[in-house]
């Protein structure tokens, strides 16, 4: 077992929020979000500009006019959804080729995210969730801390490119603590809104979630983990976690209504990837 400072001694060199991310992040959280905040977060990144055109582009009808401005964009996809894209192009960036630790291509795991995303957002829209405007992000972020372990071990280990930890038990057994933990630290530096900064931390588990937190946020998005795993969908180098039974009651859907509707949900995980650039990392496996 690698003692709880080891860890912590990498602390200082955790994944910094990319800049654009850093000053998107007040923008997930607002009710009212400002078209003209949004550009001027993004209008002097040319790279980024670029992808949300081209998730634009992606997203139009055939033989229509090609989009050319983020307002054309914006008209297009939606203020909230273009946030989300831009936040998702931006942290793709620092994505090595391979997690080290976990055993998958950044591409599979960028792709599992994708999915956890869709259909955290259509568990929350089917039961009317107060916080369903941040269901997207929170699934597009939630593994977030498998992102500072990996670029950890890349550094300290670099032979953890090829074997896994398996599940986050067994990443507790062997650091003392596992990617949750990790990514409640990054996403509070990050300065995410703190239903997604909970939804890091304990989406593996709902049950021992404290009564504090947006509990409801937390178990949608463990809900959609597990549905995304069901799916093929996989993130890491394991086979994916069971639904918890508390997951359904507190959610108030049964088990087969959230298959269900994590069926209906491929054709939108699908085109939420294409949209984003990883449509050639798609097949689930």
């Amino acid at each position: 077992m690698l003692p709880p400072h080891v860890i912590l001694r990498g602390f200082d060199t955790l994944p910094i929020a990319p800049e654009v991310v850093a000053r998107l992040a007040p923008l997930l959280a607002a009710r009212d979000l400002d078209s003209a905040a949004f550009e001027r977060a993004v209008k002097f990144d040319p790279v980024l500009t670029a992808n949300l055109l081209q998730a634009a582009n992606r997203l139009r009808s055939p033989g229509a006019t090609p989009v050319a401005t983020l307002e054309e964009a914006i008209a297009l996809i939606g203020l909230q959804r273009l946030v989300e894209v831009a936040v998702g192009a931006s942290l793709r960036r620092t994505l090595p080729a391979r997690l080290p630790g976990y055993g998958i291509s950044a591409g599979k795991f960028w792709i599992h995210c994708i999915a956890v995303a869709t259909l955290g957002e259509a568990i929350a829209r089917r039961i009317d969730l107060p916080t369903a405007d941040l269901a997207f992000s929170a699934g597009l972020l939630h593994d977030i801390g498998q992102l500072a372990i990996g670029d950890f071990f890349a550094e300290n280990m670099p032979e953890s490119d090829w074997w896994t930890f398996g599940t986050p038990d067994d990443e507790r057994t062997l650091l003392s603590c596992n990617h949750g933990d990790i990514g409640q630290i990054v996403a509070e530096r990050w300065n995410l809104p703190a239903p997604v900064i909970e939804a890091c931390r304990w989406h593996h588990e709902p049950a021992r979630a404290p009564k504090t937190i947006d509990r409801g946020l937390n178990t949608v998005i463990h809900a959609a983990d597990a549905l995304a795993y069901g799916l093929g969908f996989k993130g890491v180098g394991y086979p994916g976690e069971a639904l918890d039974e508390v997951a359904p009651a507190e959610l108030g859907l049964t088990e087969p209504e959230l298959l269900g509707l994590a069926q209906d949900c491929r054709r939108s995980i699908g085109q939420n990837a294409v949209a984003s650039g990883m449509g050639a990392a798609l097949d689930p496996s």
